[in-house]
């Protein structure tokens, strides 16, 4: 639902009979999951954030507690699990305590010496993980959005927390898409993929003073993915998943909107 809602012009797809669909699968004890590995907050917020999109009929502020009351200690660990999370709080309820929760949170968890984020905080005291550019490609695009959205940052905690990772990134980006595990307590392992250039695209087109260079660059990666036989972006395996269609889309889409931003002289015209 959330590639429907991003696409111009697309095909008809019975929305409201999709979104039934997804209210029948909430779990009674709150929050959205797989099968496989049951409720998980960033499941949950991309869930909220796709029924809002399509207008079903839903309690959002009690979706939302669902979703703060599943973030267990490890997931705030995770910088993908706080992004998703923080990404559908912020354009639903930028100004709420979740939302300033959850941006406290992806701040806590960058690199001491970089300022950059790596996959996730580590567990044990003194272990020092290495920055990662899809994750920090992740952060500014959530922190930019956040600030557009509303979200309260009265001291520019958020604005140099942006500013120094996108420095770390320009000057050592790696376009290599990456895998991770997520660890859930007392679940299965959950694999994600990260499309790394889409995310850098995406993140660049977010910032004030991006660097053209490295935008022109991670563009040129998720074009090199795009199969025009098949129309469709595709993982180094072949693999077609639909999220890996969406990252791109946005990604080009946001890129362009931003390649061609011209500024206006003079004040208001």
């Amino acid at each position: 639902m959330r590639l429907l809602t991003a696409i111009q012009d697309p095909p008809y797809v019975d929305r409201h009979a999709l979104g039934e669909r997804l209210l029948e699968f909430h779990y009674p004890e709150g929050g959205w999951g797989t099968r496989a590995i049951g409720r998980r907050p960033e499941a949950t917020a991309v869930v909220i954030d796709a029924l809002e999109r399509i207008g079903a009929t839903f309690d959002i502020d009690e979706a939302l507690h669902e979703l703060a009351t599943m973030l267990s200690e490890s997931d705030r660990q995770h910088t993908y699990v706080l992004v998703e999370a923080l990404s559908t709080t912020a354009r639903l309820r930028p100004t709420s305590d979740l939302a300033r929760e959850l941006a406290a949170h992806l701040l806590a968890n960058r690199d001491a010496r970089s300022l950059a984020w790596p996959e996730k905080r580590p567990a044990v005291p003194g272990a020092v993980p290495r920055p990662s550019t899809a994750h920090t490609a992740r952060a500014l695009t959530v922190l930019s959005y956040g600030l557009e959205r509303g979200l309260d940052d009265p001291d520019g905690e958020y604005l140099g927390a942006i500013e120094s990772g996108q420095r770390w990134l320009e000057e050592n980006a790696n376009l290599a898409p990456i895998r991770e595990n997520v660890e859930p307590e007392g679940q299965r392992d959950l694999e994600i993929r990260h499309f790394t250039p889409a995310l850098v695209a995406h993140a660049l087109a977010s910032v004030r003073s991006p660097s053209w260079d490295l935008l022109a660059r991670a563009l040129a990666e998720v074009w090199r993915s795009y199969n025009s036989s098949i129309e469709r972006w595709q993982w180094p395996n072949g693999d077609v998943p639909v999220w890996l269609q969406l990252d791109a889309l946005r990604a080009v889409t946001a890129a362009h909107a931003r390649q061609t931003m011209v500024p206006i002289e003079g004040g208001e015209q």
